[in-house]
């Protein structure tokens, strides 16, 4: 059969609802396909059926690539976990939630690509959960963002020392919140696809970005993530200043807004665990640091 005109034509309309679950928000993806069948030709309506569904097919394997990437939120107070989840979700992250410390540990099982961390919680507190991450050698590079109404200096140099990524104070605008884990996240994604690929020889240093390991007169030593980033950054660039600004936008990202005192912090843990070789990091005042070249 065939029709004269396009208004004597009916048409087909295909139409998936895909449900996914995200947690504790009933949300779903529905995605119509409308397919004009007023061609004569049943060629050209086969093609036409054929394009739309490699379209619909390609949608939903970037929507599960995307929806790999799996933050852990960790707070008591529930509000904050969900309005947090939330906006996560709407930006196409997966979302796993705990309210309290012992949850948090075992949750990490579930191997997530970041975790919000909270301090102040009862039993075991956010600081706690932190070092008993990083104690653990498979998970001590996951990125970790402490996000609290402890906002003292004291309190966020102590969190970085514990080997956190970054310290967010609340309250935080939750625009600010999730451009610190995307730029968290794509220097994650960095250390796991590009710099880990060769080693780099100092004087009485030598550091296996493959092994994330730094080897001093042949002693292994283990540092956190953001440390290793940072004595790897001047390590390759030694004998030169590297600036502050310099450092900050390549460890930190240029979108991410972070204090003089947090490079302060990390590269005085870097000398603490050099010990008598302390020294190797100078610093350039008013300008920034240098790795010496022995």
């Amino acid at each position: 059969m065939t029709w004269q005109s396009p208004k004597d034509c009916p048409k087909g309309t295909l139409t998936e609802l895909l449900p996914i679950n995200r947690d504790r928000n009933d949300m779903s993806i529905i995605i119509s396909l409308e397919i004009n069948l007023c061609s004569t030709n049943s060629n050209i309506k086969f093609v036409l059926a054929c394009f739309y569904l490699v379209k619909l097919i390609m949608s939903f394997t970037i929507l599960n690539i995307i929806m790999k990437t799996k933050i852990l939120i960790v707070d008591d107070e529930k509000d904050i976990v969900e309005f947090i989840q939330y906006n996560l979700v709407h930006e196409g992250f997966k979302v796993i939630t705990a309210y309290n410390g012992k949850e948090a540990i075992k949750l990490i099982e579930e191997k997530p690509d970041l975790i919000v961390l909270d301090v102040m919680m009862p039993g075991l507190d956010g600081y706690e959960v932190c070092k008993e991450i990083r104690a653990k050698e498979k998970y001590k590079n996951i990125p970790i963002l402490f996000l609290t109404a402890k906002s003292s200096e004291q309190d966020e140099i102590h969190g970085l020392n514990l080997g956190a990524d970054d310290y967010i104070s609340k309250p935080v605008s939750v625009k600010k919140l999730i451009a610190r884990i995307k730029s968290n996240l794509r220097q994650s994604d960095t250390d796991r696809n590009g710099i880990n690929n060769s080693l780099i020889e100092t004087g009485p240093i030598k550091i296996d970005k493959e092994k994330y390991v730094v080897y001093l007169n042949k002693e292994k030593l283990v540092f956190p993530r953001k440390e290793f980033e940072l004595i790897s950054y001047l390590a390759e660039k030694a004998g030169n200043v590297v600036p502050r600004e310099q450092i900050l936008n390549a460890i930190w990202g240029k979108d991410v807004f972070v204090v003089d005192r947090t490079i302060d912090v990390h590269i005085r843990k870097i000398r603490e665990k050099l010990g008598d070789f302390s020294n190797l990091i100078e610093t350039v005042k008013g300008v920034g640091y240098r790795f010496k070249e022995e």
